[in-house]
């Protein structure tokens, strides 16, 4: 999967690119701004005292993104124990699981199972029980429209509800073809590419442009930012539309990433780093305020 080969690349890679320009190892600013990280997926077994107590260190304002190999109920729990550190968002492992069962009976909407699941997750939007959807599985693994029956569905809640849908789809043609189709189909939803697609700066730079409702997460980005000097002119060209994220399996990796991620933010300009660091997570979360 494109998230497991770009971890494996940063804990490679860290200890060169971490020299190299146009970012340069700098001590940690005092002014960096907080941090919200917006593609952390955290899971049974986590030790979510000693994680807050992390947050606290590093800095981090929040957290979150739908719980790794567990329900959403979960999501909903930690964000009630920790109130207004965990971000808490819905569907990623349900759609996976329908998608896995049901296949194209899931995605043309067919099966009553997903039918029932999307009823129940308009009521939690609409008691404003989540801030988010996905993250949804479209590319890698088993393969469906990224406009499909099911994903317009979910568009239309994001728009209803003003919550950003997170997705995870490699930038293919098709694939990306589909996503266009999606995201030009109601301009008011509002859509999160996990990763960036893992695409470079000019094809991310086409579609910031063509597609005003399109915002990309750096999870896992971190090699390119550092090595590749159109990255950080792309994130001075669309400041508002980048946000930051961990996507790591341990909590020794997330503070090891946050702290990389550190050194990018001090080397920003200041509003520019803002930005990145909390400005536009705080917009897409509390839209209108």
């Amino acid at each position: 999967m494109l998230a497991t080969r770009i971890r494996t690349a940063c804990r490679k890679m860290l200890p060169l690119i971490l020299s190299l320009p146009p970012f340069h190892i700098c001590a940690v600013s005092a002014q960096s701004p907080p941090i919200i990280d917006l593609h952390f997926h955290f899971a049974n077994g986590w030790d979510m005292d000693a994680f807050t107590r992390h947050m606290d260190s590093l800095g981090i304002a929040q957290a979150g993104n739908a719980a790794r190999g567990a329900p959403d109920s979960l999501a909903l729990e930690w964000a009630e124990r920790y109130p207004g550190r965990i971000i808490p968002f819905a569907g990623k492992e349900a759609i996976r699981g329908f998608i896995r069962s049901d296949g194209e009976r899931a995605w043309t909407l067919q099966a009553p199972a997903v039918i029932a699941y999307l009823r129940q997750l308009e009521d939690a939007l609409k008691a404003g029980q989540f801030k988010g959807i996905g993250e949804i599985n479209i590319y890698p693994g088993p393969r469906f429209p990224a406009d499909s029956p099911l994903m317009q569905r979910l568009w239309s809640l994001s728009a209803a509800y003003r919550v950003p849908l997170s997705i995870h789809m490699d930038a293919r043609d098709e694939p990306v073809a589909e996503m266009e189709r999606l995201l030009a189909s109601d301009r008011r939803g509002t859509l999160i590419w996990a990763h960036a697609g893992g695409a470079g700066p000019a094809p991310v730079r086409r579609l910031m442009q063509a597609h005003p409702n399109l915002y990309a997460d750096l999870s896992g980005r971190l090699p390119a930012l550092m090595r590749i000097r159109e990255w950080k002119v792309l994130l001075e060209e669309f400041p508002d539309r980048f946000v930051i994220g961990s996507d790591v399996p341990t909590l020794a990796e997330f503070v090891d990433t946050i702290r990389s991620w550190r050194k990018v933010l001090d080397q920003l300009p200041p509003a520019t780093a803002r930005k990145l660091g909390h400005e536009n997570a705080e917009r897409l979360l509390n839209p209108g305020h």
